[in-house]
């Protein structure tokens, strides 16, 4: 299936659904002549850190697709007179990939997070279907050696499952994508392989549809996350305001 992009801050991005998502992740995964394909994601802290690292840039545009996991790409999208069918949340995605029946036989290895936590994860994913088995997981702390290692030692794996912080996880997407020459590299996040594990706690639904998960996980962890949301989204809204600004006086020039 085809799926259409859009251009945003220099990248294109994928306008998807969850469903939409899940779909296009097992029907390249049933296609054995598959060339890798890495599926990334942007929201407000990822498109600051961006905005500052052309490398970061790089790699998220080496991405097959980039999904909206943010509101605030959403909104942002519409500044610019482009429109997205909604926010592509990876743990959404990711729970609708595992629940479809007719997913492809396949194995997998996950790498992200504290060791106990992402064997935990690895476990519970196996636990929700016969049709995924990841056989292998990687700590997302260890080195960029040990990583690259890794993934030289499951070249022929049928899916990278990333959950790292950013710009860690684009940049090892890149790297599977030379060393696994056939994997969907999945970039689902850490909050999925936190999830999953047990470690934190979801938005409720309410606050899902509203769009402020964010605020959710900033009452949780005032202390990690004050920095990324509460300087970081004004950041982003100035940085938006900013660029279509912009762009309307070069237009009007």
């Amino acid at each position: 299936m085809n799926i259409e992009s859009i251009p945003f801050g220099g990248l294109r991005v994928a306008a998807c659904t969850p469903v939409e998502l899940a779909a296009f992740i097992g029907e390249r995964l049933r296609d054995p002549q598959r060339p890798a394909t890495t599926v990334n994601f942007v929201n407000a802290h990822v498109s600051n850190l961006a905005a500052r690292d052309p490398q970061l840039t790089a790699d998220l545009a080496a991405s097959s697709l980039i999904c909206a996991d943010g509101q605030s790409i959403v909104w942002a999208a519409r500044i610019f007179g482009a429109r997205l069918p909604g926010r592509c949340n990876m743990t959404d995605a990711f729970r609708r990939f595992l629940a479809d029946p007719e997913i492809p036989v396949c194995q997998a290895v996950l790498i992200g997070g504290p060791r106990n936590l992402t064997d935990l994860a690895a476990g519970r994913i196996n636990a929700r279907t016969r049709r995924l088995r990841v056989t292998h997981s990687l700590s997302g702390y260890e080195s960029p050696a040990h990583q690259e290692a890794f993934l030289r030692d499951h070249a022929t794996t049928d899916l990278v499952l990333i959950g790292m912080g950013s710009p860690q996880s684009e940049r090892l997407a890149v790297t599977a994508a030379a060393l696994c020459p056939h994997a969907l590299i999945w970039h689902i996040g850490g909050g999925t392989v936190m999830f999953l594990a047990g470690a934190q706690r979801e938005a409720p639904a309410w606050m899902k549809r509203l769009g402020i998960q964010w605020l959710h996980r900033l009452l949780r962890e005032p202390r990690r996350m004050g920095r990324r949301y509460l300087l970081g989204n004004p950041v982003f809204v100035a940085r938006m305001l900013a660029a279509r600004l912009a762009q309307f006086w070069s237009a009007a020039a």
